[in-house]
C-alpha cells in the first residue's frame, strides 16, 4: 500500500509588485485575485469597508456582517492579510536595502 504525503501550502494573499522611485515607501500591492491598489489607497479601502460594516451593524445586517468577517474567501479578510503581508515584506532587510537605494538614487 502506498503512502501519500499531502504538502498543504497557504498561498499568499498578496505581494509587493512594484516600487516607485518617487515614493518606495508606499509601494505597488498586488491582491491575489482582486488587482493591485497602493499600499496606501489599500489601507483607506479596507478602512472604508470596516466604516460600511460599522453602519451596516446599527441597521442589523447581520448576515452581511458575517459573510465579509467569517468567510474564509471574502475580499475583506484577503485584503487585510495582504496588507499584513506586504508590511512584513516592507520590514525584510532585502527591502529595507531596496527602499535606501531608490531614495540615494532619487537625490
Amino acid at each position: 500500500m502506498k503512502h501519500f504525503k499531502l504538502f498543504i501550502t497557504e498561498e499568499k494573499a498578496g505581494k509587493i509588485h512594484k516600487m516607485k522611485p518617487d515614493n518606495p515607501e508606499d509601494p505597488d500591492v498586488l491582491v491575489k485575485g482582486v488587482g493591485v491598489y497602493t499600499l496606501s489607497r489599500l489601507k483607506k479601502n479596507v478602512s472604508d469597508k470596516i466604516k460600511d460594516l460599522y453602519g451596516r451593524s446599527t441597521s442589523g445586517d447581520f448576515d452581511l456582517i458575517s459573510k465579509q468577517i467569517g468567510d474564509k474567501k471574502s475580499i475583506l479578510r484577503h485584503m487585510v492579510q495582504a496588507i499584513i503581508e506586504a508590511e512584513a515584506e516592507l520590514k525584510t532587510p532585502q527591502m529595507k536595502r531596496k527602499i535606501t537605494m531608490m531614495k540615494k538614487k532619487k537625490k
